[in-house]
Order: structure tokens, then C-alpha cells, then sequence
């Protein structure tokens, strides 16, 4: 039986990115708001660029013991499915320029 190779696929949607730098604020105890709701998110990636941990949470604000990604500095992360709601993030130490966020919509 012959191996089939299907035509070329192409798409006819388009994505742009949205690119910020959330810095690391001044008060390292509370959670930040790093993403909002975006309903036409199509992915979104996080980079830590700070000193320390971020310990990163969807849809809720993250502790030290309750969080869904702890970024270590100079850690990466990708969003593994199409989540749409807010993501919040809290740091554990001062220092560095924050988190770069690169968001695909």
C-alpha cells in the first residue's frame, strides 16, 4: 500500500503578539495580575527575568503553597492549552526586571 502525503495546508486565520514586561513590584507580598482575560488567546508564553522564584496561578491568586508553575529565574513556561481566563503571579524575592510576557491572539 502507497504512503499518501496530503496537499499543503495552509490557514487562513492570522495571529499577532502582545508583548509586556511586568516588573517585579515593590511589594514582593502581594499577588500581581501578569495576564487579564482574553477571550482570543491563542497561546501565551511567561519568561522570569527576575533575581527569584515566581510561583504562577490561573484564575486565582497564587501562594507559596498553592500555585500551578513555579518560574525559576531565567525559567520558561508555556501555556499547554488554550486557557483564556487571568493569570496572576507572586514573587518570593526583590530584584531583577520581572516577568516577560509574550501573548499570541
Amino acid at each position: 500500500m502507497p504512503l499518501n502525503n496530503p496537499s499543503i495546508i495552509s490557514s487562513s486565520t492570522s495571529t499577532t503578539v502582545t508583548r509586556a514586561t511586568i516588573a517585579v513590584p515593590s511589594d514582593i507580598t502581594v499577588a500581581q495580575i501578569l495576564v487579564a482575560n482574553n477571550a482570543a488567546r491563542k497561546g501565551l508564553t511567561l519568561w522570569n527575568n527576575s533575581t527569584g522564584n515566581v510561583f504562577i496561578e490561573l484564575g486565582a491568586a497564587p501562594t507559596a503553597l498553592a500555585y500551578s508553575v513555579r518560574l525559576s529565574p531565567g525559567g520558561y513556561y508555556e501555556l499547554p492549552y488554550h486557557y483564556t481566563g487571568e493569570i496572576q503571579g507572586l514573587w518570593d524575592a526583590a530584584g531583577g526586571t520581572g516577568v516577560l510576557v509574550r501573548e499570541f491572539v
